[in-house]
């Protein structure tokens, strides 16, 4: 059997757009509102008004509150490093506290965070993270 091939509308071809992946929430809504022509409306809308929309505020302001763990994997490095770094994440001095705090935003790529001394469950989640990445890199490595 012959393929029918298909018949051109003498339109051209829309190129797709290659675009950065998302770093956060932020930049998921602006692509979001982008596609649905959301973002144009608002833009008019705040340049006939003469104001400032806050969208690229905003943008930042959830990419910083809602970032997305964009990561490929620990280095061995990093792995030698969080070996050395013998933390309870319940009873953290201050200097392992900074130490945990850059490295969880050296491996997780995001601005280092120092949550309160007297939030102890935050400080179990940054290092049960590394913890969790951690055991992926020792998977990783057996195979």
């Amino acid at each position: 059997m012959e393929k029918k091939s298909k018949k051109s509308t003498g339109k051209p071809k829309r190129k797709r757009v290659s675009r950065p992946k998302s770093q956060g929430l932020g930049d998921t809504i602006e692509k979001v509102t982008e596609a649905t022509g959301v973002k144009k409306v608002v833009e008019k809308v705040s340049e006939a008004l003469g104001v400032d929309c806050g969208c690229e505020s905003r943008k930042n302001w959830l990419n910083e509150r809602f970032r997305y763990k964009n990561i490929e994997c620990m280095t061995r490095d990093q792995a030698l490093r969080w070996e050395t770094i013998n933390v309870d994440p319940m009873r953290l001095t201050h200097k392992q506290r900074k130490e945990v705090s850059q490295f969880h935003a050296e491996v997780f790529k995001k601005k280092a965070e120092m949550p309160c001394t007297c939030a102890p469950s935050e400080w179990a989640r940054l290092v049960h993270e590394i913890d969790e990445l951690y055991k992926a890199y020792l998977v990783d490595q057996s195979k």
